[in-house]
């Protein structure tokens, strides 16, 4: 089961979108630290990543704040929480042979151990995200399935709409 709509964040201001937008996002989550430090640090992050994938002003902004955003959902304050205690992965490479036989190879953006479970989470800046949201879904589901058996765990998964 994968929770799509509890993990919904908020826009704030229209966005960007396209590829270097979503790779600028990916970016911030994957490098940003949790807590208030990540919040000090965003201003610098976004500015470095930025460069370094060519992006406007105006993506780099929208990006920024984007995270911001996304650093107060609860589901991100848990990792946080994670994070401290040294449980928690991001852009980890998952390899996974499912039942059928087929090997599936991809990275989770962010896991970590809430509890007795672990969390499994995959970040979409997708505009057409509608379009795609069975795949999507299937893909986080399978990547909490894999994180869960390497972990003995039990998973919780989601698909956060960016």
């Amino acid at each position: 089961h994968v929770d799509e709509a509890a993990a919904r964040v908020k826009r704030q201001v229209p966005r960007p979108g396209g590829i270097r937008f979503g790779s600028l996002v990916h970016a911030l989550l994957a490098d940003v630290p949790f807590g208030d430090e990540g919040l000090d640090a965003l201003q610098r992050l976004s500015e470095a990543h930025g460069r370094i994938l060519g992006a406007t002003n105006q993506e780099v902004e929208a990006a920024r704040e984007l995270v911001r955003g996304v650093l107060a959902h609860p589901v991100l304050e848990a990792a946080g929480r994670a994070a401290r205690n040294g449980q928690c992965y991001r852009e980890t490479p998952v390899t996974y042979r499912l039942d059928t036989g087929a090997l599936v190879e991809g990275y989770v953006d962010l896991a970590f151990r809430d509890g007795a479970s672990m969390v499994v989470v995959d970040f979409k800046t997708d505009r057409e995200l509608d379009e795609a949201l069975e795949r999507y879904q299937k893909q986080v589901s399978i990547y909490a399935t894999a994180v869960g058996r390497t972990a003995g765990l039990s998973t919780r998964a989601y698909l956060m709409r960016l």
